[in-house]
């Protein structure tokens, strides 16, 4: 994502705009290792035997994601998460 700002009023503008960004997107480390495996093409089952937790723990740490991001589906969740640089 790029912007730029200008005018008077801009000091502090896009150190704002990044943390507010961050906030936004920001995933923790157990949602990013299962997403980072979803986006290999692995089931929820495969994901919860390589992470060592059940498949409910593994669906509890993606699923949320979807009304976090206002998305749909798993394919669209993964496509937004490289859009956006999570992934």
């Amino acid at each position: 994502m790029q912007y730029a700002a200008f005018g008077p009023e801009t000091s502090g503008f896009e150190e704002s705009l990044n943390e507010q960004l961050f906030n936004e997107l920001r995933i923790s480390r157990k949602e990013k290792e299962a997403l980072e495996l979803a986006a290999k093409g692995f089931t929820f089952k495969e994901i919860a035997d390589k992470l060592n937790v059940s498949q409910s723990a593994t669906e509890k740490r993606i699923i949320p994601l979807y009304k976090r991001f206002d998305i749909k589906s798993l394919p669209h969740l993964i496509s937004f998460a490289h859009n956006n640089y999570i992934l």
